[in-house]
């Protein structure tokens, strides 16, 4: 891709941001759309909350999803949280080198949240039964504004013959994006 051409996707992307921050209810539905649902009652351990690192585009961490816990044979409902991998960072100082180093820093973890709201301390891993719900519009999958901004820059920019090629599920989540944003 040419560098306008990335620089246009990132803007596009960055726009979702700022509009999902404004538009609170059409947020709530887009989230909603690929199965993150708002949880009423919400507690972090403390030792996970240390470890979680802030994205200015996470407005508020209680959105739950329910997936199938398939070695239970139960639905249940996780949290999707960007932490630190270790707990104190030693990067380099240069930017290339911060940045480099801050990706191999961070991991998106899912916690199961019980009825209490009580978010486990343990990560679980997740097969890819996420992607039923998420789709796979998205290699950025690092919280659900993530997920939803590179499906905004994928229905902007990307062309109706290129849309073809796609999952039934991703076209899915385009069309029903287009028509909550409309």
């Amino acid at each position: 891709k040419s560098i306008k051409r990335q620089m246009e996707e990132t803007l596009v992307h960055e726009f979702f941001h700022i509009y999902s921050r404004y538009n609170v209810e059409k947020r709530e539905e887009l989230y909603s759309m690929i199965g993150f649902e708002r949880a009423d009652k919400f507690a972090i351990p403390d030792e996970l909350e240390q470890s979680r690192i802030t994205n200015p585009d996470f407005y508020d961490l209680n959105y739950t999803i329910a997936l199938e816990d398939t070695a239970k044979g139960i639905t249940r409902n996780y949290v999707m949280l960007l932490v630190s991998k270790y707990p104190k960072y030693a990067g380099v100082k240069n930017f290339i080198g911060i940045f480099s180093t801050l990706i191999g820093y961070l991991e998106v973890q899912f916690h199961y949240v019980d009825e209490n709201g009580t978010v486990e301390l343990t990560k679980t891993k997740i097969g890819n039964e996420i992607y039923k719900k998420t789709g796979t519009l998205s290699g950025y999958s690092l919280g659900v504004d993530e997920i939803l901004a590179e499906a905004f820059r994928v229905l902007i920019t990307m062309s109706s013959e290129g849309k073809d090629q796609l999952s039934m599920r991703d076209r899915e989540i385009l069309k029903n994006m287009h028509s909550i944003i409309e």
